[in-house]
């Protein structure tokens, strides 16, 4: 039996093909233009559970790999020539394709960034989304560099960041443009649902019910597609102009706190966990704008997705982070109610409400608190 979770496989003829018998398929063949081929091809994919990754030593030709390919499945490969990396390495030599029931020939040259892929319809398909999308992209990496060369200390500080995140958020705006037109030219198209999906924080819930009902019947009723339903329903639900869900949670000596109690300030309901490594890097920028702002009338509410067991790692990370404001969970992890209630899929995720009760912004991230901020108290918070 081929065991792919943790385990390096050593391709060659030995490979076994029965235990794929009576399952789809996907075969990726790599060849490899250097007679004398060396090293290791890491694969990384995740088949509706935690990902699983594997390592091919690149021994002998052709080589080999299979995974259970029910449904089209994304695969990210890389490429170390000389072997000494492992799995856990991040590797420069990347990429991610698309892979479904059948064979697809990976033609290596001198990188995987540059491989020709052949027989594999669904890679076809990516290869024209991600060239309609280019543009977006290339300009992207850009930016990345950019802030890949600032230092440690750099990154910390908005004056070198700001500039940066804002070339991002403009060209996200290229990207929601390029994508929309991509939706309305291949409604039929795998990509368009995971195109959406990637852009449905940048769209008002009428864009967003326009490019979904763009899609075909089959896209829209497939496991994407239902996820898209739920960003819908939640727009609607805890939308810009809505006003927020009530809810009551136990602060963190078990005392119940209803959102509605924050009635007459402005509050950052921000749904986190001591888990979560980004929100734990956005906490400073929350911290910085609560102790800027909380005399002229603001504050936040912090709602956990620690799990059951998880409230001593919860209180050491409020302590850590030095977040002083009201803290609540009900330590049911990804079933906390709150989130729930507002369609949560991903952490950090914050809502801005005003002292009636509305929601007036969502995200509000790096930059963009303060930003906010300071365009709704204006001169009274200096």
């Amino acid at each position: 039996m081929l065991k792919l979770i943790k385990k390096s496989i050593l391709i060659a003829s030995l490979l076994p093909t029965i235990a794929f018998a009576q399952e789809e398929t996907a075969t990726m063949k790599f060849k490899f233009e250097d007679k004398n081929p060396s090293g290791k091809v890491f694969i990384r994919y995740n088949l509706y559970g935690p990902y699983i990754t594997d390592s091919i030593q690149v021994a002998k030709i052709p080589v080999e790999f299979k995974i259970a390919a029910k449904n089209p499945t994304q695969v990210t490969i890389s490429y170390s020539k000389d072997g000494k990396a492992d799995k856990n390495t991040v590797l420069a030599d990347v990429r991610t394709i698309y892979v479904e029931n059948g064979t697809a020939t990976i033609s290596i040259k001198d990188s995987i960034k540059t491989a020709s892929i052949t027989g594999m319809p669904i890679a076809d398909k990516y290869e024209h989304y991600l060239r309609h999308i280019k543009p977006s992209e290339d300009q992207f990496a850009i930016i990345k560099n950019e802030y890949d060369a600032l230092t440690n200390d750099q990154r910390k500080d908005l004056t070198y960041t700001k500039p940066i995140f804002a070339k991002q958020d403009e060209l996200a705006q290229v990207r929601k443009k390029l994508i929309s037109e991509y939706i309305v030219e291949n409604p039929n198209s795998l990509f368009s649902t995971h195109g959406l999906r990637g852009i449905y924080h940048l769209l008002t819930p009428q864009e967003f019910d326009r490019l979904f009902n763009t899609l075909s019947i089959e896209n829209q009723n497939s496991s994407v597609g239902v996820m898209l339903q739920d960003f819908l329903k939640a727009s609607k639900i805890a939308g810009i102009g809505q006003m927020a869900p009530d809810f009551t949670q136990n602060d963190v000596n078990g005392k119940p706190v209803k959102l509605s109690d924050f009635r007459g300030q402005y509050v950052l309901l921000d749904f986190w966990a001591s888990w979560c490594a980004p929100c734990r890097a956005e906490n400073p920028n929350v911290v910085k704008a609560y102790n800027q702002y909380k005399p002229k009338g603001f504050t936040v509410l912090g709602v956990s997705l620690d799990s059951p067991n998880g409230k001593n790692a919860w209180l050491k990370a409020i302590e850590d982070d030095k977040l002083t404001w009201t803290n609540v969970s009900d330590l049911k992890g990804w079933k906390n109610e709150a989130s729930n209630l507002y369609m949560v899929r991903a952490v950090p995720q914050n809502y801005l409400i005003d002292p009636t009760g509305k929601i007036i912004a969502i995200n509000l991230k790096g930059y963009k608190l303060g930003d906010k901020l300071e365009e709704i108290f204006g001169n009274k918070a200096k």
